[in-house]
C-alpha cells in the first residue's frame, strides 16, 4: 500500500487541475480546470482543511446515481464526485477522502 497523494497537472482544457489518489492508486476524486497551479493547490488545502468537517459535505442522490460536493466555510465548492451507482460506492470515496486527505502528499512539480 502506497500513500494517498495529490497529483496536479494539465488538464484537458489546458487548465490546471488535481486528481487524488487513494493509497491502492486509484482516482477519487478529480478537480475541474484552475487558472493556475497557485489556485489549485488553494483548492487542495481548502479540502485538507475541511474534509474531516462533517457539515461541509452534501450527499445527492437524484436518479438513481449519487454524488457528493465538498465545500468551504464560504460555501465554494472545493470538489465533487459522482456519479456512484450506489449509495455504499458514494460513501466508500468520501470515507477515502475524509479518512486519508490530510496526509496526502502533493506533486509540486
Amino acid at each position: 500500500m502506497g500513500i494517498p497523494r495529490f497529483e496536479v497537472a494539465h488538464g484537458p482544457t489546458n487548465q490546471i487541475q488535481y486528481k487524488l489518489y487513494d493509497a491502492e492508486g486509484k482516482v477519487v476524486v478529480t478537480s475541474e480546470g484552475f487558472p493556475s497551479k497557485a489556485d489549485c493547490f488553494k483548492a487542495i488545502q481548502g479540502i485538507k482543511d475541511n474534509a474531516r468537517v462533517g457539515q461541509r459535505w452534501e450527499l445527492k442522490s437524484e436518479d438513481g446515481k449519487h454524488f457528493f460536493i465538498l465545500k468551504s466555510p464560504s460555501h465554494n465548492v472545493l470538489a465533487k464526485g459522482g456519479p456512484y451507482a450506489t449509495v455504499e460506492d458514494r460513501e466508500k470515496v468520501t470515507t477515502i477522502v475524509r479518512n486519508s486527505v490530510e496526509a496526502a502528499v502533493m506533486d509540486k512539480s
